[in-house]
């Protein structure tokens, strides 16, 4: 039996922002791929030393280096850097996204033990798919200045909506729970911005987590 007769608007609001995420995120990843750009065209060009006879002896220029995709880089990272390069078409398909967040691969999982067990999700689309949903829980006032997600943020975000008090002491529960065992796994120091790439991973990763503690409540698999 369902036991969320008052169904919370979680999936609204992340449909409702994700369209204008998914700006945020293009604009940023398109300054991105200019800057690493820019940075590899710099380095290959080597000048010509005319000092030199043998042509055997001039420095060629060096081989292209294998540059990460640009989705593995944090979203915030190189905000500051020009955003107006349109010429770079990178549009995710909302039908993609939303894809994405309602069919992702889930493995089975006891409730009772506490333990929490990741969707299997390629680490690419995971990252991309992290970066729209920090930038949703920013929207939403659930991070803190440096980019973490916050208890009280996310417990609103949650459980707006939803009048019933074992859904939110639920929800207070799965929230406490997720971000203590998504700060071990990351090793998470508050008081430090996020690594390279760590704020979009522990995003998709706590909204995993918290969705599927939630979804064990409302199927009545815990108390």
């Amino acid at each position: 039996m369902n036991r969320c007769l008052n169904p919370p608007r979680t999936a609204r609001r992340v449909e409702s922002f994700i369209q204008e995420c998914q700006e945020d995120v293009k604009n940023k990843l398109i300054s991105e791929a200019y800057y690493i750009l820019k940075s590899q065209i710099k380095n290959e060009n080597t000048a010509l030393d005319i000092t030199v006879d043998n042509i055997s002896e001039i420095n060629s220029a060096p081989a292209p280096v294998s540059v990460p995709s640009i989705i593995f880089h944090t979203i915030e990272e190189n905000s500051k850097l020009a955003s107006q390069h349109d010429a770079y078409q990178f549009q995710p398909e909302r039908q993609q996204v939303t894809s994405l967040m309602n069919h992702i691969r889930r493995i089975s999982y006891n409730p009772r033990s506490a333990l929490y067990y990741p969707t299997l999700v390629p680490a690419e689309e995971k990252r991309l798919a992290g970066c729209l949903l920090h930038c949703v829980y920013a929207k939403n006032n659930a991070i803190d200045k440096l980019g973490w997600p916050t208890l009280d943020g996310l417990v609103n975000f949650y459980s707006e909506g939803v009048n019933e008090h074992g859904f939110f002491m639920a929800t207070l529960r799965s929230v406490n729970l997720c971000l203590h065992a998504i700060t071990v796994k990351y090793n998470i120091d508050r008081r430090k911005l996020p690594k390279r790439g760590e704020s979009c991973d522990l995003a998709f990763d706590v909204f995993d987590c918290i969705s599927d503690h939630l979804t064990g409540y409302c199927l009545n698999q815990y108390e």
